[in-house]
């Protein structure tokens, strides 16, 4: 009789662990730590930093499409769609969708929305992404068509699960970024600039009202205090925001749930062309080289992550394992920069072949991953100045191109289409994210003829091509791809780690009273 009571209580724990701890309940608060202030504001056509992305995702849900777990698309606003030809969408909307201000999602919504991106006067990063758009135009009410200058394989993918704004208000608004009016789950409250974010449920969400009646998203930069909040159960759920140092200890307490799982998240460090040094190819190859990547995941990311040679993830089909790794040779290296005319005057002496700066933020992970590249590139000769800053100044300097080397990460990547975006010509500053000012006349091409490639397998040859050419020209160093991490109380049940660190979950999410 023990035996089979020990066996039903065991069954009945494992039911609990797998399905949660009962029944859904509404109501309650939700307190997010984000790791930088989205200061950028919540406008779907400006707003580029992942923290901006992540509330954005809650505010507008999703666009015509919504990204899911598995990389695919399913359609959101969009009812339904067709192509009658390769080069136009027409997309059926769904009717009855409400603003948070009460008035209905239409077509004239959706037109004005990518519209005005490729009006020169918003100055939107994303527009050179939509380059291949000709025109938007409103059928009826709930029917809209995109027509394209050409066939675009990827158009859907990058473009369309972005959120729709409402022309009403947009229009008029200037302060719009801070005064979003989206239909998503949950609707903005206020933001406090360096504190939170807050939001409230959308009663009339058309895929239903969420569990929770509120969400917090507290900005805590310093990952310290990030760790000690969760901990003490000040805040509820951390993603990808925990020292890899700290996370162990998270794992050890009884009151948190710690998930890890692939995501494809990229760490890089990126190089400007405008540098008379950096844009020789031999220099950057010879940083490449001078580098132990390995060395850098065990110490600065504690192993949660995996050496890249890529942008795109391995999880991703177009994903090439032939593009070049850049292995750890400092004899190597030296020799390539011998080659590029950079001797080092003085062999093992304190002179240097030259100097480039280094930008960073004040976040510790990122200051001790200055620190470590400052030290490998010492050891081959080359001076590295170390200059740090506050995210906000930090993340407007990358922008707009002024830098000699930084390090930041790309989220949400979910296929080749970011070449356009971060790799074209057309996409330096301001109208994308090529922020080294990368020009190379075949990537263009390369990208362009996948854009229009329709056949997978020619496709794939196409993109295996131009990662192997990425490889080789090193306008990236690429360091590893993460493993995402969320750390969140027992008491919070529902979320999901999505690949690319989206929150589309939190729609779902609730939380034990």
């Amino acid at each position: 009789m023990r035996r089979f009571f020990i066996i039903v209580m065991t069954l009945i724990a494992l039911t609990i662990f797998i399905f949660g701890a009962g029944k859904p309940q509404y109501g309650g608060t939700l307190i997010i730590a984000l790791d930088s202030d989205p200061n950028g504001g919540f406008d779907p056509r400006l707003s580029t930093s992942a923290a901006e992305a992540r509330v954005m995702q809650l505010v507008f849900g999703g666009g015509l499409f919504i990204r899911e777990k598995d990389m695919s698309l399913r359609p959101f606003v969009a009812e339904s769609y067709e192509m009658p030809d390769n080069k136009t969408f027409v997309f059926h909307l769904k009717k009855g969708i409400k603003f948070h201000n009460g008035m209905e999602l239409t077509a004239e919504d959706v037109a004005y929305t990518y519209n005005s991106i490729l009006d020169p006067k918003l100055k939107s990063p994303k527009k050179s992404g939509l380059s291949n758009l000709e025109k938007v135009e409103v059928v009826d009410k709930y029917t809209v068509k995109f027509v394209l200058k050409k066939p675009d394989a990827w158009f859907a993918q990058w473009n369309l699960t972005m959120g729709i704004v409402p022309k009403a208000v947009a229009e008029k608004d200037p302060n719009f970024a801070f005064n979003p009016v989206g239909y998503g789950p949950f609707k903005f409250v206020r933001y406090e600039p360096g504190n939170q974010v807050v939001l409230e449920a959308n009663e009339d969400y058309f895929e239903g009202r969420p569990y929770l009646d509120k969400v917090v998203l507290r900005i805590i930069p310093d990952p310290t205090t990030r760790f000690a909040e969760i901990k003490a159960g000040t805040v509820d759920l951390v993603q990808n925001g925990i020292s890899d140092e700290d996370l162990p200890l998270l794992e050890k307490d009884k009151n948190l749930v710690v998930v890890k799982e692939p995501g494809v998240i990229i760490r890089y460090i990126a190089f400007n062309f405008k540098n008379p040094y950096l844009s020789n190819k031999l220099v950057r190859q010879a940083i490449a080289y001078a580098l132990d990547v390995k060395t850098i995941i065990s110490e600065v990311f504690k192993g949660n992550a995996q050496w890249a040679n890529s942008v795109l993830a391995p999880m991703i089909k177009d994903y090439n394992p032939a593009a070049r790794w850049y292995h750890y040779d400092p004899e190597l290296s030296k020799w390539l920069l011998d080659l590029a005319g950079y001797p080092d005057p003085d062999g093992d002496g304190p002179k240097k072949r030259f100097t480039v700066t280094y930008k960073c933020t004040t976040d510790p992970t990122s200051y001790m991953m200055a620190q470590i590249v400052q030290q490998y590139l010492a050891d081959v000769g080359i001076d590295v100045k170390i200059e740090q800053y506050e995210w906000a100044t930090f993340y407007a300097q990358a922008k707009k191109g002024e830098f000699d080397m930084y390090s930041l990460q790309w989220v949400g990547i979910d296929s080749p289409a970011i070449y356009r975006y971060i790799f074209h010509s057309n996409s330096v500053p301001p109208n994308g994210a090529n922020r080294g000012f990368y020009i190379n006349p075949e990537i263009d091409k390369l990208i362009e003829e996948g854009e229009v490639t329709m056949d997978p397998d020619k496709r794939k040859e196409i993109y295996a091509k131009l990662q192997e050419i990425v490889g080789d020209d090193a306008p990236y160093v690429h360091i590893c791809w993460f493993l995402n991490h969320v750390v969140m109380s027992k008491k919070v049940h529902g979320f999901v780690l999505y690949p690319a660190g989206d929150f589309a979950s939190i729609a779902k999410v609730w939380k034990e009273k």
